[in-house]
């Protein structure tokens, strides 16, 4: 029989044994789990680098990039397993490749970059990607709410907007379901008619100058409403050209119409009354120099007239 001593000697081996099996089991998972993330101190050590910030020889804000990633702890935004764009960084990429649908240049917004790094795998890369992304939401957002330049920029006499906040908005893009990104890149750009009828103009505009652009009226006297003149034809092409009237069948099979009828006449007054031209129907030096303006050149006009829209126009509700 054993001894009260030996007894509780063994008691206490078999306790202390005990612990420390559960603490050889514990220790290796514990101090796995405190390893820092590597991307993560990568990151946080580019973005606190004194030197201004780039990736893929893109320069980047390094003020609202770290703001945003300091919030998050440094953890990637737009990472996914595996390889490739998960489902949120190609819903951004998607939007940024867009950005021509407002008038605005997707070269800007870091898009080739993007797309040479989306089945990046090593960690260096995949932070560039990341930084590129948030970079040029950020970008892209601002520019499209609020206009590329400033009015001061251009010695414009407009106020301008407040801005949007870099890191709300990064914020809310990384958290909420790829489904919804749409409905909050939509939320972006002015709500307003006028802008809305600028953009609608972008897609015709680029179709015509990929056809060729259109004919221009040839010289002449001036045209009065209802009068007969040989430049009609032309001036119904011109117009059906920009969408302003629909080629009409019948109207088409007589090539040689010459009668400025009154669906020509209103079209007219229409583009008078947009280029600040008295909108009386009548082609003048005045209209005809506008309609004679090149495909090329009222892209450029209307591309303007968008920024300009951005500058001035009020935010969308809510």
């Amino acid at each position: 029989m054993l001894s009260p001593i030996i007894y509780r000697s063994a008691l206490w081996t078999i306790a202390a044994t005990s612990i420390l099996g559960i603490g050889l089991v514990l220790v290796p998972s514990v101090w796995a789990a405190a390893q820092p993330d590597v991307r993560g101190a990568l990151l946080m050590a580019r973005l606190s680098a004194v030197q201004p910030l780039s990736a893929a020889g893109q320069m980047l804000d390094k003020d609202s990039l770290q703001a945003f990633y300091a919030g998050r702890h440094y953890a990637l935004a737009w990472d996914a397993d595996g390889t490739g764009l998960g489902p949120r960084a190609a819903g951004v990429a998607a939007v940024l490749l867009s950005a021509d649908a407002e008038g605005l240049d997707p070269s800007d917004y870091h898009t080739t970059e993007i797309a040479a790094l989306a089945g990046a795998t090593a960690d260096a890369d995949r932070i560039d990607r990341d930084l590129l992304i948030s970079d040029g939401l950020v970008h892209y957002a601002q520019d499209v709410s609020g206009g590329k330049l400033t009015p001061f920029a251009t010695d414009e006499r407009f106020t301008a907007k407040p801005g949007i906040d870099p890191a709300n908005l990064l914020t809310a893009a990384a958290t909420l379901d790829p489904a919804s990104l749409p409905a909050l890149f939509a939320t972006l750009p002015p709500a307003i008619l006028e802008y809305r009828a600028l953009k609608a103009m972008l897609a015709p505009l680029r179709a015509q100058i990929a056809a060729g652009g259109w004919q221009a009226l040839p010289a002449g006297a001036t045209i009065h409403p209802r009068a007969h003149d040989p430049a009609i034809p032309a001036l119904r092409q011109r117009l059906i050209a920009e969408g302003r009237i629909t080629p009409d069948s019948e109207v088409d099979k007589r090539s040689e119409e010459t009668l400025y009828a009154p669906d020509l006449v209103a079209a007219v007054e229409a583009f008078q009354d947009e280029r600040g031209i008295k909108p009386d129907g009548t082609i003048g030096k005045d209209t005809r120099a506008a309609l004679n303006v090149p495909a090329e050149d009222r892209l450029r006009q209307v591309v303007v007239n968008l920024e300009r829209a951005r500058w001035i126009l009020p935010p969308p509700a809510g």
